[in-house]
């Protein structure tokens, strides 16, 4: 393993994202962005420039860099020697350490062999600064310390890079010394409160490696991981060569001191800006009119690495500029200039050039007509959109609807908007709800209604089947495939005992098939009724040593046929009483039997009353 870029500089965790897009608002070069059909902003590597924001602002812990502590613990347990550059930020950073020494004897504990001070690399940069400042031959630098300002002058102003000094930054100064003084076999891990340079040292090999780079808060974890404390430990210095002014570099003008460059207001030629505001209007001016400016740019887009977005969260600009010069004048008091200068000429040979490569991610400007189209969206059709409220990130609203044009911004960005189009669903889903509540009470009615004509249809069936059940005659009720719907017990009785035996395991004989049960001559009966649609009317068919008269009509068309079948030898009727009265007791109940059919399957209201009027009628027929 090795600390190469396995994953994202920086990276938004889900989870922990509560979409508030402070993060896309605080971003400079719209390299966050909310893709379609997401909620959860996502960084873009290959546009992002390292500058931590997004990481500072976020007040959820949900935007999160690369970690490089798991690999610094490899380096630390292998056999090689590993060397510390501590950057000069300690000052501003550990202030709840009493003493840089306790710090350094700290660092010692955690393994590492050595431990150097980066100011002296940033004093041999610093140098090279005062050379080219010094010797002025018609062209006008844009400093290159910072790996922040680097990586957006490539990748958004790659038309400057001829105008970018061509020095190397002050830790990788430093990794040069430290492998010219021990060996190239040592390993390296730079400690300092910049993110960006995680990615900056993988662009170096050979005797400027670095091999590892570890954020001060992450120094901290590794303190607390193998619980290391201030109060067990005594003083340690830091391992030669040391620096001078170098320990000014936190704040933005420090390097111009340690060089030494002039910074005389009428005499000097070099300006300072820090902060990504300055920082950029800086740039954009060094663009455009450099040569009306006439001075070099030192550029740090931080305000001063004393506020680097590895640092602690929140600490205070003047505080912690302060806490440098103090413990710069400390470190000076007594100073060994000469022993100092016998160093910075005994490693002057180290290499401090560097080139740069374009990465331009800028992107085609979109024509007037979508710019339009997106500030019509966000309801800014006005004479202010040059303007703005500036609550989305961008200097104004036409700059911002460039950018959602461009797809690196959201309209949900717009407060304006927002609230708007927040007001509209609080309205839709108030008359969705209104909606909603009404059909609820509909279905609640409809729901009691279908459950009061349930209750109705199962009492009606209920008193149907008693109904059937006290007839003399036979009836039963089939369906097209020939499937019993309902019988009654008279029906069961005729048919014998086979039937009966059935009848105890499937009540009413219930999906019974009428062609196992019935013979040829009576369930053919069934096949014309449903095939023509017409009754059959007082058929006889023989069954076993029996005489059935058997009358077939249809209930529903083609669907549902029932049948009124009488025993023709019953012992308490006389054959010539049966054979006399069957047409008048068929005519008289044929009707009746027909809407008991229907109403089973249908479940109206009359059942009882028909079925008691066809036992009636065949009560009054037995009276006469």
């Amino acid at each position: 393993m090795s600390d190469k870029k396995q994953t994202p500089l920086f990276t938004i965790d889900a989870e922990q994202c509560t979409q508030c897009y402070a993060c896309m608002r605080s971003c400079p070069v719209n390299a966050i962005v909310v893709k379609k059909g997401q909620d959860t902003p996502e960084i873009l590597n290959e546009r992002c420039i390292g500058c931590g924001n997004c990481h500072t602002v976020c007040g959820y812990d949900a935007v999160n860099y690369r970690s490089s502590v798991e690999y610094v613990n490899v380096l630390l347990t292998g056999e090689d020697d590993v060397v510390a550059l501590l950057g000069p930020s300690i000052a501003a950073e550990f202030t709840d350490i009493s003493d840089y020494r306790k710090l350094v004897a700290m660092i010692r504990a955690l393994g590492f062999s050595h431990v150097q001070d980066v100011s002296f690399g940033v004093d041999l940069v610093a140098g090279g600064y005062a050379n080219l400042a010094g010797d002025f031959k018609g062209k006008y630098y844009l400093f290159a310390n910072c790996p922040v300002v680097v990586n957006l002058v490539r990748k958004y102003y790659p038309e400057l890079l001829e105008n970018a000094a061509p020095l190397i930054s002050p830790p990788v100064a430093a990794a040069g010394v430290v492998r010219k003084k021990y060996n190239d076999n040592v390993k390296v891990v730079y400690i300092g409160p910049c993110i960006a340079s995680k990615d900056e040292i993988l662009n170096y090999s050979g005797s400027r490696k670095i091999d590892a780079n570890i954020t001060f808060m992450e120094l901290r974890k590794l303190f607390r991981q193998y619980g290391i404390e201030e109060k067990n430990y005594e003083y340690a210095e830091f391992d030669e060569p040391l620096g001078y002014k170098g320990a000014l570099y936190p704040i933005t003008n420090g390097i111009l001191q340690s060089g030494p460059m002039d910074e005389s207001l009428l005499s000097g030629n070099v300006i300072s800006a820090d902060g990504h505001d300055d920082v950029i209007e800086a740039i954009e001016m060094f663009k455009t009119r450099s040569e009306e400016i006439k001075h070099h740019f030192n550029l740090f887009f931080c305000e001063g690495c004393m506020m680097g977005p590895g640092m602690t969260k929140g600490g205070e600009k003047f505080y912690r500029m302060a806490m440098i010069t103090d413990f710069a004048s400390r470190l000076l008091k007594d100073f060994n200039y000469d022993k100092w200068s016998g160093d910075i000429d005994q490693y002057r040979a180290v290499n401090l050039n560097r080139e740069f490569s374009a990465d331009d991610q800028r992107l085609k400007e979109p024509s007037e007509e979508k710019i339009e189209q997106v500030l019509t969206l966000i309801g800014k059709n006005d004479d202010h959109v040059d303007s703005g409220c500036r609550m989305c990130g961008f200097k104004s609203c036409r700059e911002f609807a460039t950018m959602v044009s461009k797809g690196l911004a959201k309209p949900e960005m717009c407060i304006d908007y927002t609230l708007r189009t927040r007001q509209e669903y609080i309205d839709t889903l108030k008359n969705t709800n209104d909606t909603l509540s009404r059909e609820q009470r509909e279905l609640k009615e409809q729901t009691k209604e279908a459950r009061r004509e349930l209750t109705e249809e199962r009492e009606a069936h209920e008193r149907a089947d008693a109904i059937l059940s006290r007839m003399n005659a036979g009836v039963v009720i089939v369906d097209s495939d020939f499937k019993v719907i309902e019988s009654n017990e008279a029906f069961i009785e005729m048919l014998g005992e086979e039937a009966r035996d059935i009848a105890e395991i499937i009540p009413g004989l219930q999906g019974a098939d009428v062609k196992t049960l019935l013979p040829y001559t009576f369930y053919n009966v069934f096949s014309y009724v449903f095939d023509q649609d017409q009754p059959v009317m007082n058929k006889d068919v023989p069954l076993e040593d029996g005489l059935l008269n058997v009358t077939v009509f249809p209930i529903k068309s083609r669907r549902v046929a029932g049948a009124i079948v009488r025993d023709m030898f019953l012992p308490e009727v006389q054959q010539e009483e049966v054979i006399n009265r069957m047409t008048e007791v068929i005519d008289e109940n044929l009707s009746m039997v027909q809407q008991i059919g229907f109403l089973l399957g249908e479940g109206a209201s009359k059942t009882e009353k028909m079925l008691n009027s066809i036992i009636q009628s065949y009560k009054t027929k037995k009276d006469k």
